[in-house]
């Protein structure tokens, strides 16, 4: 499952980049977070949240899901399916690999101000300082 996450995060990072060429110093493993039962050693789905700049290019998950999943049929891969939902748009997508059985990953996507998201370059990067330059919800 690890290849099929540095895949797809190599694949975000590349549609980052294209938008916001400030991303490129990011480091992969600061742009996409596994969560769900993949956490705990679970032989099902990889559930991974990827982080989003907020900018003209990329302003909601629909724009995002579709530039990945263009990005992913480019670079070869054709198990691609984008899961329309109002409540949660996520992209599901199928990685068959040459030295391990297949893996399903479901991606969505959270946006953040690109203020923000542009601190993952940062090198000393805590939680806190990451929480603390969110706005404030009303």
């Amino acid at each position: 499952a690890q290849v099929a996450v540095q895949y797809v995060t190599e694949a975000w990072s590349s549609v980052l980049t294209s938008v916001l060429p400030e991303a490129a110093s990011i480091p992969l493993r600061r742009l996409a977070k596994p969560f769900g039962s993949y956490l705990f050693g679970r032989r099902s789905d990889v559930d991974l949240c990827l982080l989003a700049p907020s900018c003209p290019s990329l302003d909601n998950p629909m724009q995002c899901m579709h530039a990945l999943a263009d990005e992913l049929h480019r670079r070869g891969m054709s198990y691609i399916y984008r899961a329309f939902s109002s409540r949660c748009p996520c992209l599901r997508v199928k990685c068959l690999l040459t030295t391990t059985s297949p893996v399903e990953l479901d991606l969505l996507f959270a946006m953040v101000p690109v203020s923000t998201f542009l601190l993952l370059k940062d090198h000393n990067l805590s939680s806190r300082k990451l929480m603390t330059s969110m706005p404030k919800a009303d």
